[in-house]
Order: structure tokens, then sequence, then C-alpha cells
């Protein structure tokens, strides 16, 4: 036959049980701040994904070749755009003599987001040598 429990020997003490809930407590905290962490992180690329579609439809949608030049704006899906087309200044230097078809133009896009983010595009193109 066993003997008795007595009262005092049963289930946890107060110090064991506060010291659970505190392990538990920094690991709900530690879960939290991970979750937060991964919406922000999500909703960040969810804005960088929508300025370079944006971006993509804005490059998708520049004029011709020959019209291409001076500075365009405007806004496309809540995001505002520019476009800068000026003379490229890294071109290398030709002989007087040779015959130019084209010129070449450096285009930069720009993108800004509803929220300020910024994103931004530089590409070359060649216009046709006399189209101002």
């Amino acid at each position: 036959m066993r003997p008795p429990r007595r009262l005092n020997e049963a289930g946890f003490t107060l110090v064991e049980t506060l010291v659970a809930l505190a392990v538990s407590a920094m690991i709900i905290a530690a879960i939290a701040r991970l979750t937060y962490a991964g919406q922000r992180t999500a909703i960040a690329s969810e804005r960088r994904v929508d300025a370079v579609e944006t971006l993509r439809k804005v490059v998708a949608a520049l004029p011709s070749r020959s019209q291409l030049g001076g500075a365009l704006t405007g806004t496309l899906d809540g995001h505002a755009w520019r476009v800068e087309a000026r003379a490229f200044s890294q071109a290398p230097a030709l002989p007087a003599t040779a015959r130019i078809a084209w010129t070449p133009v450096l285009v930069h896009v720009a993108v800004r987001g509803p929220a300020g983010d910024l994103i931004g595009l530089d590409m070359v193109r060649l216009r046709p040598a006399g189209a101002k």
C-alpha cells in the first residue's frame, strides 16, 4: 500500500509557475517580432513589385526614337513617373568624315510610389542622327 500524499508535495510551486509563464511570454514575444518583420518585408516587396510593374509600363509606352527628347511626367496606377532624355555625353569621338546614322540618347526613367519609395532605370536608346 502507498503512503498518502501530503498536500505540500502535489502540483507546481508558485516559482515554477512564474518561470514557466515568463519563458512562455518570451517565446510568444519572439514569434510576434518575427511575424511583424515578415509582414513588413511582404509589404515592402509588394510595393517594390508595383513600382517595377509601373516602370515597365512607362518604358513600354515611351515615344518612338525620333520623338524621344526632353522631359515627360505623369501618373500611372497611383505612381508618379518622370522620363528625361538627353544626349549621351560618353559617346566615343568619331572622325568628322564618319557617316553616323544614329545618335545615342541617355534616357532616365524614375517612378515614385504612393508611399514615397523611388525606383529608377537608366538606358541608352539610339535616335536617328537627323532627329531632334
